[in-house]
């Protein structure tokens, strides 16, 4: 996989709780200004430490450009980048990041979209959705995480009519391709989650037309 060279300094400004085990990094310029425009489901690649480099999908875009916004789920069991940021980072620590790149991005083209987000593989897909409700075109986002501590936003969210949230640890809870049955053969999708979720994608999608079909291995 090809990394991106870490060459813009950040200064974390903020950490907001948004779940059991989730935090929002906020992260503006050191310089001061503006930073590097984005895009939905752009990702950025973040220094924690020296050696310690993890890739993290913007949670929001910031239309002045002044901060980046990671949501990065505390996984005790992972590779040691979320937990260090969890248990180590300070505010007005100086962190090396990548400009922001994009290998996930939302079409121009008018049309239906459904977004399927599973668990911390949502972040890009927030970003998609506030974009597409911003343009006025029919979207909808299907959301599947364990628990209810583990949505992002979750109270925001579920006032939307356009979100479906589904809790996995309950029963019954609808599974991928049930939902993807009563979705038209031309809305474009999008999915991101873990492999268990894109697998299933895989095989609920292979007879709709690929141009449509989007997907993110949230996973290094």
């Amino acid at each position: 996989m090809f990394i991106e060279t870490c060459t813009l300094s950040l200064r974390l400004e903020a950490i907001e709780a948004v779940g059991s085990r989730i935090g929002i990094f906020r992260f503006t310029s050191v310089a001061g200004g503006a930073l590097p425009a984005a895009a939905p489901g752009a990702h950025l690649n973040l220094e924690i430490s020296p050696g310690l480099v993890r890739q993290y999908s913007l949670v929001e875009i910031d239309p002045s450009a002044t901060q980046y916004a990671i949501a990065v789920l505390r996984q005790p069991e992972g590779r040691g980048g979320s937990m260090a940021l969890h248990e180590q980072a300070r505010i007005g620590t100086v962190y090396k990041a990548s400009v922001p790149r994009n290998h996930f991005p939302l079409s121009a083209e008018p049309g239906e979209v459904a977004l399927f987000g599973g668990g911390i593989g949502v972040t890009p897909l927030l970003t998609m959705y506030r974009a597409l409700k911003a343009r006025r075109e029919s979207v909808r986002l299907f959301y599947w995480a364990r628990a209810e501590g583990d949505f992002l936003f979750r109270h925001e969210l579920e006032q939307d009519p356009g979100v479906r949230l589904f809790t996995t640890g309950t029963a019954p809870t609808p599974r991928l391709d049930d939902v993807l049955a009563d979705i038209p053969a031309t809305t474009r999708l999008y999915c991101c989650g873990p492999e268990a979720m894109l697998a299933a994608f895989a095989a609920a999608t292979k007879d709709r037309p690929a141009e449509l079909l989007n997907v993110e291995r949230f996973a290094p």
